[in-house]
């Protein structure tokens, strides 16, 4: 029952706080959110684990400060649940605070970010994103390059591209081989773009000299 669920949310037992939201979970029905919401401070992992799975869902906007706070929970799975409920609700005021997990100590946290930037499209993004395809994992650096191109498909001519060049250029000296080879491939792309747009304005300034 609902409301023996809500009392249990409110026990001393962690455990018990636990098996109160799973049982919500399968029934599918929602206590006083209060309730569920105050679990999103729970100091055990898993019960703030299981109120984020479930509020998510919902994906009501009005708890959207809630889930912010998540995004810096000190439990990885928690803090993806979090970006699931910002790509749901696809607020562009959001932006801001999803670039930060772009330099999660998780790479699937940070993964999830750069796709969720990607729908938001936010232009915000752009810098942290270019930096974002030197990043040490594979799928990080592949959702950043799907997030640019859903933002603007144009970005490696954007000032906000160029912008990443001297932090690319320091990440050419990193220590490891696999992040200083990718930020040299993205430093490649942007020169090649810049050189071709600077052939291209000669071209066109040679044109009307005519």
């Amino acid at each position: 029952m609902v409301w023996l669920d809500s009392i249990r949310l409110r026990s001393s037992s962690p455990q018990r706080r636990r098996k109160a939201i799973e049982s919500l979970t399968a029934t599918g029905k929602l206590p006083e959110v209060k309730s569920l919401i105050a679990s999103l401070g729970d100091p055990d992992v898993l019960v703030r684990l299981a109120a984020a799975q479930l509020l998510e869902q919902q994906a009501d906007p009005e708890h959207l400060p809630h889930f912010l706070n998540l995004l810096t929970d000190e439990h990885f799975e928690v803090r993806l649940t979090a970006i699931q409920f910002l790509r749901r609700v696809s607020d562009p005021t959001v932006a801001e605070a999803l670039v930060l997990r772009l330099a999660d100590s998780d790479s699937d946290v940070r993964r999830a970010a750069a796709q969720a930037l990607g729908e938001v499209r936010s232009p915000l993004a752009l810098e942290p994103l270019v930096l974002s395809l030197a990043d040490g994992e594979p799928a990080v650096r592949h959702a950043a390059a799907a997030a640019l191109e859903q933002i603007d498909p144009r970005w490696v001519r954007t000032e906000a591209a160029q912008r990443a060049i001297p932090r690319l250029e320091a990440l050419r000296e990193d220590p490891q081989p696999w992040i200083a080879d990718a930020a040299e491939a993205v430093l490649e792309k942007l020169r090649g773009a810049k050189d071709k747009d600077t052939e291209v304005w000669n071209r066109e300034s040679g044109i009307r000299d005519l």
